[in-house]
């Protein structure tokens, strides 16, 4: 068995219009935060390669080409998964100069990856619920659903990798900030890389569809995204410092499988707007009528399959799904060991709760039948398990 891990360099060197916010309509030249890739893999039976971008999102496309091209050079038992930490402030991945930039860094970094062999490798595993950085960023709807995961990994008794799960949208910053910014996920990798300096940091965003900092942030700028990044921080430390159970890694696989994505389009009722909701969540509706009537009027642009896929660690899953699934989607989950990652295996719209009926943005870009949310459910459920 053998791992690798390196945290790469992806900060745009020349100005590039930001993804995130329609009003970006110009090229930002300011850096504020770097932005990284961090990638871990592991060979066993096979080469398992997983990345987590500073990106909005990367599509499937991209992914699949950058798999191909790994395959010819490593081997055809090599499997990808590419995941995003959703931050609204990197560089627009459809501009072709940037996403050859991102692609052929990526493919040399993962070619010159530098491995370790080992016959001891453990982890041990902390979950516990926190909305002190993220809640629901919709009145009167509460999850029950927000979850800090910390996987410790270790050869022998060392700790080289960390990977930090948790579901809240990367959205401190106004839609018209002018920087680069990895925001609160790129943030707290740097106080963590600061404290434990020779230890491996990575961060993966989970089921945030209806999650965010909207009632949490004291402000929608850089001190605002500081203060909130410093109690995670703090919660991380926390855990990191505490007492641990280690279980052995005695194999390590891959597993994937793709669904067919069925759409509906059913008419919204926009008499059901709430009262009692906040200035951002009405602006975010009407956008919302913008972008579903887009969406009716380039059906064929919608995605035809969605690809799930899971990388277990004995006993241990994390499951990768591309949507913006809402927060209950985690309950789906068939193991106390096991965390669901989004923004994963390319990069698709959010999807409600099967019984949701509340009117939000969220709610006019969800297409999906029941039949295919339930398939989500199902294999999300068979991939943990």
């Amino acid at each position: 068995m053998e791992y690798a891990y390196k945290t790469v360099d992806i900060t745009p060197n020349k100005p590039y219009i930001i993804a995130g916010f329609i009003i970006q309509v110009e090229p930002v030249s300011k850096v504020k935060d770097k932005l990284n890739a961090r990638i871990m893999a592991f060979k066993d039976k096979s080469t398992i390669i997983s990345i987590s971008v500073d990106s909005l999102g990367i599509d499937i496309d991209f992914q699949n080409k950058l798999e191909n091209k790994l395959q010819q050079t490593l081997g055809k038992d090599l499997n990808l998964v590419i995941s995003s930490t959703h931050t609204h402030f990197a560089p627009d991945i459809k501009i072709k100069e940037y996403r050859d930039f991102l692609f052929n860094t990526l493919c040399e970094s993962i070619i010159n990856l530098k491995w370790n062999k080992t016959s001891n490798l453990k982890y041990s595993f902390k979950k516990e619920y926190f909305d002190e950085v993220g809640k629901s960023r919709i009145s009167n709807y509460v999850s029950k659903n927000i979850y800090l995961h910390l996987i410790k990994i270790f050869d022998n008794d060392i700790n080289v990798i960390n990977i930090i799960i948790y579901n809240c949208h990367p959205t401190v910053h106004l839609g018209s900030t002018d920087y680069v910014t990895s925001e609160y996920p790129g943030y707290l990798l740097k106080l963590l890389n600061e404290k434990y300096k020779d230890v491996f940091f990575t961060f993966y965003q989970s089921a945030s569809g209806d999650i965010s900092t909207r009632f949490t942030r004291k402000s929608q700028d850089y001190d605002g995204m500081i203060d909130l990044s410093n109690k995670l921080y703090k919660k991380i430390v926390e855990l990191y410092e505490s007492n641990q159970d280690f279980n052995d890694i005695n194999k390590i696989e891959y597993k994937s499988k793709a669904i067919n994505a069925k759409h509906d389009f059913n008419e919204i009722d926009l008499s059901n707007i709430p009262n009692d909701i906040s200035k951002r969540e009405l602006d975010t509706i009407n956008e919302g009528v913008r972008v579903r009537n887009n969406i009716l009027e380039n059906p064929d642009l919608l995605t035809k399959q969605i690809k799930i896929s899971s990388i277990s660690l004995n006993d241990l899953k994390i499951v990768f799904n591309p949507n913006e699934l809402f927060s209950e989607y985690i309950e789906s989950l068939n193991s106390k060991k096991s965390a669901l990652v989004c923004y994963s295996n390319g990069y698709e719209p959010y999807v409600t709760p099967i019984d949701f009926k509340i009117l939000t943005y969220e709610t006019f870009t969800d297409t999906l039948t029941i039949e295919t949310k339930k398939e989500i459910i199902n294999t999300i459920k068979e991939l943990s398990s």
